[in-house]
């Protein structure tokens, strides 16, 4: 519900607040218990520095701290950014968004040549169009598809209607059960990210299904290291070069793969974040 649209006289049982919320801060919610989702915490650790920075934040943070039963996080990271401006002596869970997983089998043995771009062209996809005859000279058989409704994006999209490369794909926008089972026909996902992410879902599921993930470090993408990703410098592209090339070389893509498959990710799995919401929940 849109906060402009909350009714502040009802009575509530449990009311889950999604990211930053300034109803939570300045209204008194009738409810038993508040809990605070935080899905995405980049406008939260930007209000959290601008109230700092005008010494008003230990004024306004207790009021809003005192009414909060529980505070959910996606990511280490964005606990770790957040309890460094403010200090939370309350309960606190780190329960990851959900990322859907496609149950076919995952081919290891694949053409290596697809590049998958299926997010926002502001993060990142100019990097990888700029750096492009650099992927060529690797393999001239690499190809980019790229999904998504140019009209949908954040940035001025003409500029990529004049892409004459006969190895650059546009697609139509899929709908999100469509691009699970679109995502294991790819090699890689290429993320240069410009921004820092909370969690980054669509990072989480080409690891899950089947694309191997390779990344700047930025924010809570580092995270995926640990489970198989490839996770490079920021703004190191050059770093994105060498280990695209390291994965054309006999079987280092297909044993990459099949240590991601082998390691133990069962905390994203569906009923174990459904579990996890529960527990919140019935504290």
């Amino acid at each position: 519900i849109n906060s402009q649209n909350f009714n502040y006289y009802n009575k509530y049982g449990i009311v889950i607040f999604w990211r930053f919320s300034f109803p939570l801060m300045f209204c008194n919610i009738n409810s038993s218990k508040n809990i605070l989702w935080i899905h995405d915490g980049e406008p939260l650790i930007k209000s959290l520095h601008y109230l700092k920075k005008i010494n008003i934040l230990d004024k306004v943070i207790p009021k809003m701290i005192n009414k909060l039963d529980s505070v959910i996080y996606p990511s280490h990271f964005l606990k770790e950014e957040i309890h460094e401006i403010i200090n939370l002596n309350y309960r606190f869970t780190i329960i990851p968004n959900f990322v859907k997983i496609n149950n076919k089998n995952h081919k290891t043995n694949k053409n290596k040549n697809k590049i998958l771009w299926h997010i926002n062209f502001n993060r990142g996809l100019q990097t990888i169009i700029d750096n492009w005859n650099k992927i060529k000279i690797l393999n001239k058989d690499f190809e980019l598809h790229i999904y998504g409704d140019k009209k949908e994006l954040y940035v001025n999209y003409s500029g990529y209607d004049n892409i004459l490369n006969d190895d650059i794909f546009f697609h139509n926008k899929l709908s999100h059960d469509e691009m699970i089972d679109t995502i294991p026909e790819y090699n890689f996902f290429i993320y240069p990210a410009i921004i820092r992410e909370s969690f980054s879902i669509s990072t989480w599921e080409c690891l899950m299904n089947g694309c191997l993930p390779i990344v700047y470090n930025l924010g809570a993408i580092k995270e995926i290291e640990k489970y198989g990703g490839i996770v490079v410098k920021e703004n190191n592209f050059d770093e994105i070069i060498l280990f695209l090339k390291h994965f054309l070389v006999n079987d280092n893509y297909e044993k990459q793969l099949m240590t991601i498959n082998n390691i133990d990710k069962t905390f994203i799995l569906r009923d174990n974040i459904y579990n996890k919401w529960l527990n919140v929940i019935n504290l």
